[in-house]
């Protein structure tokens, strides 16, 4: 998935002459190949290879930044999937099954090769400024919901806070709470009202940070 955005997440595959990555951009409802073989052809059109791929890695600070690892080493992009080259970024062309951000690093795991790790310039410690109004402990009781639910989080310092009500296609359903709130935990009180039935998703946003929660509603 997109660390950035919920509505956008990936699916991968290993078959020849295939699509080897799909991409939605609205919760799954549709889906768009990125890496080129949307005719089948035994070549892509956008640079990707034609080798199983295992893994895929969206940057935090850029969704457009796209490392993909496949049989081969990994493929990367800096255009969100139009087009694709092997990252020269000083990894062997193993299979490279997972990766993921640690700390200041991208720590990846291969088949044959054992675990890397790569330092990120991107990734380096941020000032104490930037670690301010972040959100934690994200919680919905009772949910499902039949009436009223109650919708509580921690914040570590002061913060512009917005709680918004999503569907699942990622519309804008009810902004819930839209104000200054100091730090600590918090609590609001949310009525279902006249909402229809069924599967919502709950973010509770300070403009650095944002958390999401599934809300049901019956």
């Amino acid at each position: 998935s997109d660390p950035n955005d919920l509505n956008v997440a990936f699916a991968l595959f290993s078959q020849a002459n295939g699509p080897k990555i799909l991409k939605t951009d609205d919760l799954g409802y549709s889906w768009t190949d990125i890496s080129g073989f949307i005719t089948n052809a035994p070549e892509s059109s956008n640079g990707y290879p034609n080798v199983a791929t295992y893994s895929l890695m969206v940057m935090p600070w850029d969704s457009d930044w796209i490392w993909a690892g496949t049989e081969i080493g990994i493929f990367e992009s800096r255009d969100g999937g139009e087009s694709w080259y092997y990252a020269d970024n000083g990894l062997p062309p193993v299979s490279t099954w997972e990766m993921k951000v640690v700390g200041d690093e991208i720590v990846i795991a291969t088949h044959g090769r054992g675990i890397w790790s790569l330092d990120v310039n991107e990734l380096n410690p941020v000032s104490t400024n930037d670690l301010e109004n972040q959100i934690d402990e994200l919680a919905i009781y009772p949910n499902p919901v039949s009436s009223t639910t109650t919708i509580s989080y921690h914040l570590d310092q002061t913060a512009d806070v917005q709680v918004n009500l999503y569907d699942t296609r990622g519309k804008l359903v009810k902004t819930i709470f839209n104000g200054t709130q100091n730090a600590g935990p918090q609590s609001i009180v949310f009525s279902k009202d006249a909402l229809p039935l069924g599967v919502y998703l709950a973010t509770v946003n300070s403009g650095i940070n944002k958390m999401t929660k599934q809300l049901i509603i019956q």
